[in-house]
C-alpha cells in the first residue's frame, strides 16, 4: 500500500481535489520511449525573464518559491504561444501511439540556482481546462498519463527525481514517460538553466 505525507507546501496552498503526497517507493518509474521528431529553435531564442504574463502559469510551487524567496521557475502555457513549435506538438501527442484527447502542455524554463521541492502533482489546471473537477487524483490517477522533455542536453548540477530515483545524463528531445503522481522534486545547480516541456493528458 502507498504511503501518505503532508503536503510539503502546507495545507494554505492545497486546492481542491488536492490530497496529501504520497510516499515514493524508491522504484524506477521513468522510461525512455522516444525521441522528439522535429526542432525547437524558436523555443530556445525565447525571451522568458520578459515573457508577457498571459502566457505564463502560476503554479502553487511558484508562489511558494516567491515565498521562500527562492528562484522561481517560469512556467510557459504551450498551447497559448501558438507557433509552428507548439502546433507541432500538440499535434504529435494527439496523433499515435499517444493519442491524447484531453491534455495541458507546459514548458519549465528553471534558471540557473532554482530549485522545486519535493511534491505530488494533482492536475489542477489540466482538470479545470478540460472541466474534470469530480476527477480526484489521488483515487483515479491512473488514468493520467505524463511525458517529461528536456530541450538541452544535460549538464552538471542539474537534478531530476521521481519516486526517490534520480533522472540525470539526458539528451535534448528525449521523451521519457513518469507515473504523474508519484512525488518529484528538480534542481539547476550549475552553470545552465534548465528548459522542459511536460505533457499530461488523458487518452
Amino acid at each position: 500500500m502507498v504511503g501518505i505525507r503532508p503536503h510539503p507546501l502546507g495545507e494554505k496552498h492545497l486546492k481542491p481535489g488536492a490530497r496529501p503526497m504520497v510516499e515514493p517507493t524508491y522504484e524506477v518509474m521513468h522510461e525512455l520511449v522516444g525521441t522528439l521528431p522535429f526542432g525547437w529553435d524558436e523555443i530556445l531564442e525565447m525571451d522568458f525573464e520578459n515573457l508577457p504574463e498571459h502566457l505564463q502559469y502560476t503554479s502553487t510551487i511558484n508562489l511558494d518559491a516567491k515565498e521562500q524567496k527562492r528562484t522561481p521557475t517560469i512556467t510557459v502555457k504551450i498551447r497559448d504561444l501558438d507557433t509552428e513549435f507548439s502546433r507541432k506538438l500538440v499535434k504529435f501527442f494527439e496523433s499515435e501511439p499517444y493519442n491524447f484527447r484531453k491534455s495541458d502542455f507546459s514548458l519549465f524554463y528553471k534558471p540557473k540556482g532554482s530549485t522545486t521541492p519535493l511534491h505530488s502533482d494533482h492536475h489542477n489546471r489540466l482538470r479545470h481546462l478540460w472541466n474534470m473537477e469530480h476527477i480526484v487524483p489521488s483515487r483515479d490517477h491512473d488514468i493520467f498519463k505524463r511525458y517529461w522533455i528536456p530541450l538541452k542536453d544535460w549538464s552538471a548540477g542539474q537534478y531530476f527525481e521521481l519516486n526517490g530515483i534520480p533522472l540525470t545524463n539526458w539528451k535534448a528531445g528525449d521523451i521519457y514517460k513518469l507515473k504523474p503522481w508519484l512525488p518529484h522534486l528538480a534542481a539547476d545547480l550549475g552553470h545552465d538553466p534548465g528548459l522542459r516541456l511536460v505533457i499530461t493528458g488523458i487518452e
